[in-house]
């Protein structure tokens, strides 16, 4: 049994965190969470997501993640890295927690690197494996992680705040954004590569198949973000051209806005593009998916693995269609939420073990 660290030594105790993103839902959660007991220096690392690459170059933080690797080297100060922030100086990390949140050689080899997936690889499984403790979304992840190596896995869900609350009752917010107060609304919460991962030509093509069927049908986007490939006036046109009606684009809202557009759904949907690896994915993993749930909402999702918190269907128009006109009828049963503080105390077990056992 592990004896409890003293606070009082864990506020005083140092992490550098290391994230590719540091905006991303779950690297801020987990930077927030562990800033709550341990003095936390965040450093964004070599990679990050761009509009239109997986991974971007960003050589100052390049240079600070390589002296943070070197200094690791020869103390024994702990690093919370995400998989993205890490893969590129591998040999240097000794003392280290890896979130593993993205199946990086997967994706990788889905949008075309085959050549490149191989040697990410091949990166994951070393890091999985000299990795003094995981942390994993999904128990799908966790399968994953030991099967490459790794020999400490916690399962910690990509779950919202318990704060993510909507500001207004649903009736008040229609009318204050001018909606139909008797429209039968569906939701989609859109950031970005919504072409390559997120099924937005599935989701349109389907829309049009509900329109058909249910004529006080609305669909809102909510979205996508600014630097998304796709833009708001990009998803207007692509609509026109299916002759889509009932369709509100609101462009970019900051996740405090999220609730209230979630609050007014009669079903939320969460499709995914077609071919993309689905087998790591779920709502532990979504942070749509679970923001969904978080207001107890209906979920049609489609390209993701089976979960008791959505109706699952086929990925065609036609049986995305049919999902979501099923749940307007009232047949998808309501989602139970989940809040990310539930389960901070896996968070902070793990790394009093990482410090217990210097």
């Amino acid at each position: 049994m592990v004896t409890p660290v003293p606070l009082e030594r864990l506020k005083k105790s140092k992490i550098c965190f290391v994230s590719h993103n540091a905006s991303l839902q779950r690297n801020n959660r987990l930077v927030k969470s562990l800033s709550q007991k341990y003095d936390v220096s965040l450093i964004r690392s070599l990679t990050r997501h761009s509009s239109n690459k997986l991974l971007q170059p960003n050589l100052s933080s390049a240079l600070r993640l390589s002296q943070v690797g070197l200094m690791s080297l020869v103390t024994t100060t702990p690093m919370f890295l995400d998989i993205l922030a890490a893969f590129f100086f591998p040999s240097e990390l000794k003392n280290y927690v890896l979130d593993y949140a993205t199946p990086l050689s997967l994706e990788l080899a889905w949008l075309g690197h085959r050549s490149l997936s191989k040697f990410v690889e091949i990166q994951e499984k070393f890091l999985l494996r000299n990795a003094r403790a995981v942390t994993v979304p999904n128990e799908l992840f966790e399968k994953r992680a030991y099967d490459f190596g790794a020999s400490n896995v916690t399962v910690i869900p990509n779950y919202p705040s318990i704060k993510f609350n909507p500001t207004l009752d649903g009736l008040t917010f229609r009318k204050q954004m001018g909606l139909s107060e008797t429209s039968r609304v569906a939701i989609f919460t859109a950031a970005g590569r919504l072409e390559e991962i997120y099924g937005l030509r599935l989701l349109l093509e389907s829309w049009k198949i509900v329109e058909e069927r249910c004529n006080n049908a609305l669909l809102i986007i909510a979205g996508p973000r600014n630097d998304s490939e796709i833009s708001k006036s990009d998803i207007l046109q692509r609509a026109k051209t299916l002759n889509i009606r009932n369709l509100c684009v609101t462009g970019y809202l900051h996740n405090s806005a999220l609730p209230d557009w979630i609050n007014i759904a009669d079903v939320c949907l969460a499709p995914r593009t077609k071919g993309f690896p689905i087998e790591y994915y779920d709502d532990k993993d979504s942070t749509k998916i679970s923001e969904y749930a978080a207001l107890k909402k209906p979920i049609v999702a489609t390209g993701y693995s089976f979960s008791n918190q959505y109706m699952l269907v086929g990925q065609s128009p036609e049986d995305f269609a049919e999902g979501i006109l099923k749940a307007f009828a009232g047949t998808c049963k309501f989602s139970e939420p989940n809040f990310w503080e539930n389960n901070e105390g896996l968070l902070f077990k793990t790394v009093d073990q990482l410090f217990e056992k210097k």
